[in-house]
């Protein structure tokens, strides 16, 4: 790697705030997913997409358990919510390895993931509370989030 590169790709990481990262990561989850609904995928790839996405969400929880999160009690717990039904979701796919499975998270991690841009365009524009910032929404295909 050029060191002319190196130093790119070191000032873009230090420029990159935390939302920028997770939306990047929720939408690069998003795009492993959806590769691996392709007919004639691999049984292995179709689990590590599956199994990358739930290590993402998995790293969400934890922050979220961290009283220091910072985000508002209802987003706080929506996202809590959202992180365990990707886990539901996520067993039942690797058990079931149903390609229509994956859809309701890419919509998730895409839905995040505008949510997240939406608030860092707010946040370049005005100064706003957290109580003001858009919360995500919950899958609107009739999923039961139960199960």
């Amino acid at each position: 790697m050029s060191q002319g590169y190196s130093n790119y790709a070191q000032s873009q990481m230090v420029a990159e705030t935390m939302q920028e990262s997770e939306a990047r990561a929720l939408l690069r989850c998003a795009a492993k997913l959806e590769m691996a609904q392709q007919d004639g995928v691999r049984y292995a790839d179709y689990c590590e997409a599956v199994r990358h996405n739930q290590r993402l969400w998995t790293v969400f929880q934890m922050s979220l358990l961290k009283p220091e999160h910072g985000l508002p009690g209802e987003l706080a717990d929506l996202l809590r919510s959202l992180s365990l039904f990707v886990d539901r979701r996520s067993m039942r796919a690797f058990g079931e390895h149903e390609a229509k499975l994956l859809t309701v998270l890419i919509n998730i991690n895409r839905q995040v993931a505008a949510g997240l841009m939406q608030q860092m365009e707010t946040m370049a524009t005005t100064t706003v509370t957290a109580e003001q910032m858009p919360a995500p929404s919950m899958p609107q295909d009739g999923i039961n989030i139960a199960g």
